[in-house]
């Protein structure tokens, strides 16, 4: 065989190969976009349709330009701006990292001025966001607004400039999730899929505002695939004690893994499938300046993610569950051998966990049917629960006999104290009673539960306990305050009825008219009884 004709025989070959591989490539796509005639099922055998390359390219190239379509006009462009405005570059803790902003917004100047964006390029002061509701609501990663008491938000969607007119709705720093609202009646919210559905290799379209040149309100794309799931956020660097702490629910591993590009800037925006639905929230809190590569992280759309999203749009904060165990993982020794879950080591009292009769020693291995491998998937899951739920746990206990029994349990969680260096923000505040605002004693500062636990185990003969409400805050110069109560100590009893949750507090308070007897408990232990005037 002579040289042309190798060359033209391994061109052939190329050209097929090519052509086969973006066969496959587009009946990949089209198994995600629903067609009349798959509607009640995949088929066993799919016949490749006789198209030319250009031919499938075009296919495919459509399928893009239709997902995007159908998502940009949900996906908005965000600025924040200091309030009063500052004449010079100064960086601040809650500042993100800067790419030479030239010049800042002098005060009285309008960032909704058509000229604003021209005479202002300010990547670090730049986000985005995904409108959830017609009537104005705007969701966005709550690290990207900084303080929000020190900043006002403008928001671009297609052109049309808007204030933040309610600055933050609610804010939730566990989730790092955060709702704002703009003045407008007419907005496209944009549709929701289900992130429990992806598989590593799915395609995927980011929608952004890369280093803010999307901030007119046209919003940038970029392409990629599911690289990996369930990952672990980076994490926080502890500048004081030089630790490495976990902020987020995201930092015990539930992020989505794309290689699609999320520049600084892209965070808040959508990460859509091929049928324009949003499946998570970009985040680019991963990309360091000048290192930035081909590993983004989006926030998925899951259950929990739904939940939260709706209580935030209520302007409430959303609450997390506690157990109230401290566990280990399992010796490598078992782990090689296939074992896998958590061992409970320490058991808190007074809390579900011991309500629930756990014993050191115990293997935790699900979760509400989740497998548990090791301590940070036990800590992710249950911190995924809602306050006062009910869950299963499947637990391995050893018997007199050595040998392993599985056995499920039942457990209603508390709420779980929640130490982030960004503050939780609602307008829709719990109810309070005569002034006096109460929370399980669990979500309370870790220093003061645990003085509680003790003050109160020196009071017991046996170690069996009801944890008491904690008084969250007391309204100044109201009925509560006036008795003497105040924020730190606990409720133990209502008219000599024991409680222990805020729900049980308002419901024995409210069967309750003119003075009522409060038995408090301090955090040393100490009890006392109060009375509480008649309104």
């Amino acid at each position: 065989m002579n040289t042309d004709q190798s060359l033209r025989q391994g061109s052939c070959q190329r050209r097929n190969l090519v052509k086969r591989l973006i066969e496959v490539t587009f009946v990949g796509w089209l198994l995600l976009v629903p067609t009349p005639g798959w509607i009640q099922g995949q088929p066993k055998e799919i016949d490749t349709p006789e198209l030319s390359i250009i031919e499938m390219a075009t296919v495919m190239q459509q399928l893009t330009v239709e997902a995007i379509a159908r998502a940009e006009k949900s996906v908005v462009a965000l600025v924040r701006v200091r309030k009063g405005g500052r004449s010079s570059v100064q960086v601040e803790d809650d500042d993100l990292p800067g790419f030479f902003p030239p010049r800042l917004p002098q005060q009285n100047e309008d960032p909704q001025d058509p000229d604003f964006a021209e005479r202002h390029f300010i990547p670090s002061e730049f986000a985005t966001g995904v409108v959830i509701d017609s009537e104005g609501l705007i969701l966005t990663a709550y690290h990207v607004l900084g303080n929000p008491e020190k900043y006002d938000y403008y928001v671009w969607l297609n052109h049309r400039p808007f204030k933040v007119v309610e600055k933050v709705v609610a804010a939730d720093p566990w989730t790092d999730l955060a709702v704002l609202k703009i003045d407008a009646a007419d907005l496209v919210p944009i549709s929701f899929g289900d992130a429990q559905q992806l598989k590593k290799g799915m395609f995927v379209v980011a929608l952004g505002n890369p280093y803010a040149i999307a901030r007119d309100g046209e919003v940038s794309a970029s392409w990629g695939i599911i690289a990996n799931l369930s990952r672990k956020a980076a994490l926080n660097q502890n500048l004081e004690n030089l630790t490495l702490e976990k902020q987020t629910l995201h930092h015990y591993g539930t992020l989505i893994q794309t290689d699609a590009k999320l520049n600084l800037g892209t965070s808040g925006g959508a990460l859509v499938n091929l049928k324009g639905e949003m499946i998570g929230l970009t985040i680019s809190i991963a990309a360091l300046q000048g290192y930035e590569s081909a590993v983004g992280f989006a926030i998925p759309v899951n259950d929990v993610f739904r939940r939260v999203v709706e209580t935030l749009k209520d302007g409430r904060v959303p609450t997390f569950g506690f157990l109230g165990v401290g566990p280990e993982n399992r010796q490598i020794s078992e782990r090689r051998r296939g074992k896998f879950g958590a061992r409970v080591v320490t058991v808190v009292p007074g809390t579900p966990a011991q309500e629930a009769q756990l014993q050191l020693g115990d293997i935790i291995t699900s979760v509400a049917g989740v497998r548990i491998y090791d301590k940070n998937d036990l800590f992710r899951e249950l911190s995924k629960q809602e306050a006062g739920g009910s869950i299963q746990l499947t637990v391995e206990r050893r018997n007199r006999g050595n040998l392993q029994n599985s056995l499920t349990q039942s457990v209603r969680l508390s709420k779980k104290y929640i130490e982030t260096v960004m503050s939780e923000h609602g307008t829709q505040h719990e109810d309070s009673w005569r002034g006096l605002q109460v929370e399980y004693a669990t979500a309370m500062a870790p220093k003061t539960l645990q003085s509680l636990i003790q003050g109160m185990q020196r009071g017991l003969q046996e170690q069996a306990m009801e944890l008491p409400v904690g008084i969250l805050s007391v309204a100044k110069d109201s009925l509560a305050w006036k008795a003497g109560f105040r924020p730190g100590e606990f409720v133990s009893h209502v008219a000599g009825e024991p409680v222990s949750t805020p729900q049980n507090f308002h419901q024995k308070v409210a069967e309750l008219e003119g003075e009522v007897r409060l038995r408090t408990v301090t955090a040393s232990g100490r009890s006392s009884v109060r009375i509480l005037a008649a309104p």
